[in-house]
């Protein structure tokens, strides 16, 4: 293995894991040849850091200072921007719109997606309480019918005197008292 998945890089700096791919894109914005030098594709198109920059990657994503840390690329930097300055804000108002419609349509599934698993949360806890009670009743009626069991073994008997027995034993009468 040549370089370390973003996951495992975010397992290693314990940094979350949206953190390493935020931050990473923003390295990429800044400074795409610093990026590259860090990050490459393997052959099954998982995008992985070099494992020779994994601790420098690490050390620059878990900057407080982050992104000020990272060096503006030849081609970013503002002296060659002069001219096209408009171009530039023309061209970064519209990703900020596309960004923006495209948050907000994020927020709206994630909405949807909370009230979902809400009411499956909820739809959870009435089957659950329904069960209960069922489980409970069913209890209840398998302790009756074992109470009026109960009931039936522990019903008195006749209790016969033993005078009663002897006069009306057959060999009793046979022989006489």
């Amino acid at each position: 293995m040549e370089g370390m998945t973003f996951r495992q890089v975010s397992d290693k700096a314990d940094i979350a894991r949206t953190t390493v791919y935020t931050r990473l894109k923003n390295i990429e914005v800044l400074n795409n040849e610093l990026y590259n030098s860090y990050v490459f594709m393997d052959n099954n198109g998982t995008r992985r850091i070099r494992n020779e920059k994994v601790d420098e990657v690490i050390e620059i994503i878990s900057s407080d200072n982050f992104p000020n840390n990272i060096e503006l690329s030849q081609t970013v930097q503002t002296e060659d921007l002069i001219g096209t300055d408009i171009e530039a804000i023309k061209t970064l108002t519209e990703q900020l719109e596309y960004e923006r419609d495209r948050y907000e349509k994020l927020f709206e599934r994630y909405t949807e997606l909370v009230d979902q698993v809400q009411s499956n949360s909820d739809r959870l806890l009435q089957i659950t309480e329904n069960q209960q009670v069922i489980m409970r009743e069913h209890k209840l009626l398998d302790n009756s019918d074992k109470v009026h069991q109960q009931e039936i073994k522990e019903k008195p008997k006749e209790v016969i005197p033993d005078e009663q027995i002897k006069k009306t034993s057959w060999i009793s009468k046979l022989f006489g008292k």
